[in-house]
């Protein structure tokens, strides 16, 4: 029964999203600690690309269980493998058995600084912003994900 919840539920995506903010959270904090060390380039990944992946793989995902819902069973055996979500890598990201692993590239413009370095602090500082405002998010879906299965457990409105 706690497979059909998963399944159904968002608990793949929100946590691949999670897995993505934290990653990205160590390339721009790595930024923000060399953003004054000559010759640094700041790097970075598409987010843009991870949401069109994952959007993919929610779709597909959907489609799926209701082949599997119109059919004999609850949806074929390929859905237990992380929640049914088959998320497939980009240039920018590989998935792995234990999460993702970020593949970042330079971001800068092309236009150096005196001492080689190509920082751009609003950039990398929105960056950060947006990053910690996708994660929370996230988190807290997935703990009202959390609390919505603790009432029905305990019986609970």
């Amino acid at each position: 029964m706690f497979d059909r919840l998963s399944t159904g539920s968002n608990f793949a995506a929100l946590e691949r999203a999670m897995q993505f903010g934290a990653a990205r959270h160590q390339i721009i904090a790595n930024n923000i600690a060399n953003w004054e060390t000559p010759g640094f380039r700041p790097v970075d990944v598409s987010v843009k690309d991870f949401q069109r992946q994952l959007g993919e793989a929610i779709e597909s995902r959907e489609a799926k269980l209701l082949e599997g819902l119109g059919g004999d069973g609850p949806g074929g055996s390929d859905l237990d493998i992380d929640g049914g979500l088959a998320l497939e890598g980009s240039d920018q990201f590989t998935v792995g058995p234990n999460g993702l692993e970020l593949h970042p590239e330079p971001m800068g413009d092309g236009i150096l600084f005196h001492d080689g370095n190509d920082r751009n602090v609003e950039r990398i500082l929105q960056s950060l912003t947006e990053n910690l405002m996708a994660f929370r998010f996230a988190a807290t879906m997935m703990r009202k994900q959390f609390q919505s299965i603790d009432t029905a457990i305990r019986e609970r409105l």
